[in-house]
């Protein structure tokens, strides 16, 4: 591993990149038919669909089709193929066989995760086109090669759709742990505030981690700022572990959940308690993300991973204590951008975490697309 410079990700992307409200930062593309975003929405029941469902893959179908006709002009051909690198075998792989299916593209993706196990490549083939899988990121450059072969990345007839998170920043298995820190201490630093700094951060951990489990998906939906209120319940002694999984209350899906709360409110502390209403208000407002505290301290948490433009300790080091951006993606999607594609960034996480809260501007505070990161790779 070497350091191979430092830049912002918006110098490969641009404005072309969408976080969970698919509201794009490029302001030309705010046009696109996609529901309303979250940071801005008033309306009930109005939020952006979920990554890996067929809503979202529709939404971003129509996004990355108004992109090439603002950048290629209204008369240029179609695309007719698309590239997508992703880091999970379930949320990516499916919004890239949905995102097929809604633009009717030829398609090839990688996912990668690295493992401590020996380096394998694999290829499945699904509706839409090919997924590679591989557990090393040094993949990426013989990914683009084999699939550059069949014109993939060649020309303007190819989207590149780059996934963000644990992708292009804080590479699963190589890179994800600073990511994966900032989180929890963002929801350290809200339940410190809740309980003016009496908190058991061993068992907060511990809670994050069980909540995270697929075993809680149909009370949390994968929703990280479920999994955070959950721990956060459990770590202030609202209620029992034990008692929750003996109580099935997965079952009751999150909504109702938040009722159940509502009936023994009196045990939770005044600041969790308050914590506690502001969901419920959000939730009834139908929105994604009601965890709004959580959020806004995960975007400073992380801000405080990236190390900047320094050069302090090696790279295997920095890998371990700073988000950092991926060498062998940003190399690939830049290749693609060089040859002519579109080179678009997706991420799933909330836009109340990559943005600084309203009213606050300045350097000290830049949208996480627009921070200088080390760019961290094989040897080029």
């Amino acid at each position: 591993m070497m350091v191979l410079g430092h830049a912002p990700i918006s110098d490969l992307f641009g404005g072309l990149i969408a976080y969970r409200s698919l509201r794009p930062v490029d302001p030309r593309l705010r046009n696109a038919n996609v529901p309303s975003p979250s940071r801005d929405q008033t309306a009930p029941g109005r939020q952006a669909p979920r990554k890996g469902s067929e809503q979202h893959a529709i939404a971003v179908a129509e996004l990355l089709g108004m992109t090439h006709r603002l950048l290629r002009g209204r008369d240029a051909p179609a695309p007719s193929r698309l590239l997508y690198v992703g880091d999970s075998a379930g949320s990516d792989v499916r919004a890239f066989e949905h995102l097929c299916r809604a633009t009717g593209w030829d398609g090839q993706a990688l996912i990668v995760a690295e493992t401590p196990q020996p380096a394998e490549v694999h290829r499945e083939t699904i509706s839409g086109g090919s997924v590679w899988f591989a557990n090393r990121w040094e993949a990426v450059e013989q990914f683009a090669n084999e699939v550059g072969v069949a014109g993939y990345g060649s020309d303007g007839q190819t989207i590149a759709v780059v996934d963000i998170d644990k992708t292009l920043i804080g590479a699963r298995g190589r890179n994800s742990a600073p990511l994966d820190r900032a989180r929890f201490q963002a929801a350290l630093d809200v339940a410190r505030l809740a309980t003016g700094g009496t908190i058991d951060e061993r068992l907060l951990e511990t809670s994050l981690r069980e909540f995270d489990r697929p075993a809680w998906h149909h009370l949390t939906a994968d929703n990280q700022d479920i999994v955070a209120y959950l721990a956060l319940i459990v770590a202030t002694g609202g209620m029992d572990m034990d008692d929750l999984r003996g109580r099935h209350v997965e079952a009751l899906g999150f909504p109702s959940f938040l009722d159940w709360v509502s009936g023994r409110e009196h045990v939770l502390i005044p600041g969790v308690r308050q914590i506690h209403e502001s969901i419920c208000g959000e939730v009834r407002q139908g929105r994604a993300t009601p965890f709004v505290a959580f959020r806004q301290s995960e975007y400073w948490a992380t801000c405080g991973m990236i190390g900047g433009a320094s050069d302090e300790g090696g790279a295997e080091t920095r890998l371990e204590t700073e988000i950092v951006i991926t060498g062998e993606v940003w190399r690939a999607a830049k290749g693609w951008r060089n040859c002519g594609c579109t080179v678009f960034g997706l991420s799933d996480k909330p836009d109340e975490a990559c943005f600084p809260p309203d009213g606050i501007l300045g350097e000290a505070a830049l949208p996480l697309h627009e921070i200088p990161m080390p760019i961290i790779g094989g040897a080029p």
